[in-house]
């Protein structure tokens, strides 16, 4: 039997260059107005419990890269991002000098950098990774180093990524204005940073494009039940525009209910006592947007998966 149900949706919102000049001393100008709550505390960022380095289950993950371009380069750029929806910050790959081995640490700081450049108190070491040995010319370094940094939507974070290798540069690219956004996507701004010697030392040089990836996933704020996943649903069509049909393999009992939340990890729908191998849920005349959804069996999760509504 097919169960149709409704859902109230909440709509979430290079050339490569390798001409590397060291910095000259380029006076430190402008200031940008942090995104961060003031009265946010530091521990709002916080690695996974585990220290796994893996997401919840749940979570939809991706990436926003700034540029290649490169032409310039020094130890270490900092940098500011604002999260526009809740986002864990996993991981970063870096523009490296081709071939060369740096050591790398990766620091973070709630707020924008600026103000803090030079006071390693302000920083927290989110990781450090020795022998990092750089990829070919025209490709990324991924860089081993679980971040997981948590940034509420709407919070300004810092980060700092540096070599403590004194030969090793990062490829950053001369900006044009200091502070300004960069590159965004619908879930995260990065700006125009800065770069500074190794460690916390030295003049910042401004305005400075950091060159790299960052690769983080949303995290719905309200789901917080344990997960089991032993079944492979599938929801086909996905994305819809109409309707799509979740297929459950094998005989549901009848005590199968489905839950289906919204990005913030409200239930905005919930079926009880499926007995078939369908459900299937429609558009209607909502407009689009992205959901979880859950297949319980009394209080263990069987599956789970995500839904796009066009």
């Amino acid at each position: 039997m097919i169960k149709k149900i409704t859902l109230c949706l909440l709509v979430c919102f290079s050339f490569i260059s390798f001409l590397h000049a060291q910095d000259a001393n380029v006076p430190f100008t402008g200031i940008r107005n942090s995104v961060a709550v003031a009265d946010l505390q530091a521990n709002t960022l916080a690695a996974d419990e585990n220290n796994t380095g893996e997401m919840m289950l749940t979570s939809i993950c991706d990436s926003l890269l700034t540029t290649m371009a490169g032409g310039n380069g020094h130890r270490g750029n900092m940098f500011d991002v604002t999260a526009l929806t809740q986002l864990k910050v996993t991981k970063f790959d870096i523009h490296l000098d081709s071939f060369k081995v740096s050591n790398i640490s990766v620091y973070y700081h709630l707020g924008t950098y600026m103000g803090t450049e030079n006071n390693p108190a302000a920083w927290t070491l989110a990781g450090h990774k020795d022998s990092v040995r750089a990829k070919p010319p025209h490709q990324l370094t991924p860089l081993a180093i679980p971040v997981n940094v948590t940034i509420p939507a709407g919070v300004t974070c810092a980060f700092y990524i540096t070599s403590s290798v004194s030969t090793k540069n990062l490829n950053y690219t001369n900006g044009t204005n200091l502070g300004s956004a960069y590159q965004q996507d619908a879930n995260l701004i990065i700006y125009e940073g800065c770069a500074i010697e190794y460690p916390f030392s030295g003049t910042p040089f401004t305005s400075r494009v950091w060159n790299g990836r960052i690769r983080y996933c949303l995290i719905p704020t309200g789901i917080d039940e344990a997960t089991n996943q032993i079944i492979q649903t599938t929801a086909s069509p996905n994305p819809f525009s109409d309707y799509t049909v979740i297929s459950i393999p094998g005989n549901p009992p009848s005590n199968y209910t489905l839950k289906i939340y919204d990005l913030i990890g409200n239930i905005v729908s919930e079926i009880k006592g499926i007995y078939s191998n369908e459900v299937k849920i429609e558009k209607g005349n909502l407009s689009g947007g992205m959901y979880f959804y859950r297949l319980w069996n009394k209080n263990e999760i069987k599956s789970t998966g995500k839904l796009i509504i066009e």
